[in-house]
């Protein structure tokens, strides 16, 4: 929408220059004419121009809250996966106390295992 308002005051810019070149062809009263049409004219594409900026405004905030619900949803994963991380490490944590005869290297090579099954 951006570009499309460069156009637009493209376009204002050139009916603009039309307008003076014709204003100078002509007699006073079809000066006067053209001189309405371009006033009405130049009125219209003013409110077209607001209208775009309207638009682009509310496409802005709409992207906006796009992306504030995308962010909402990628947090909600993250909080749910580190409750589980956190319930998984309460688990091994009991686990380990449980088994205090076994060496901790066998208890590290168990827990790679269980890991390596959990990814």
């Amino acid at each position: 929408l951006l570009r499309s308002q460069v156009p637009v005051q493209a376009s204002l810019q050139i009916l603009q220059e039309l307008g003076e070149q014709l204003k100078q062809q002509v007699d006073t009263s079809a000066a006067s004419a053209i001189q309405s049409d371009h006033l009405s004219l130049a009125q219209r594409l003013a409110g077209v121009e607001q209208a775009l900026n309207r638009q682009l405004t509310a496409l802005q905030l709409s992207l906006r809250r796009q992306q504030v619900s995308e962010k909402l949803n990628e947090w909600t994963v993250f909080t749910e996966k580190y409750k589980e991380l956190c319930e998984w490490l309460t688990n091994m944590e009991s686990k380990v106390a449980q088994n205090g005869d076994i060496s901790i290297e066998e208890m590290i090579e168990k827990l790679r295992k269980v890991w390596k099954c959990v990814m």
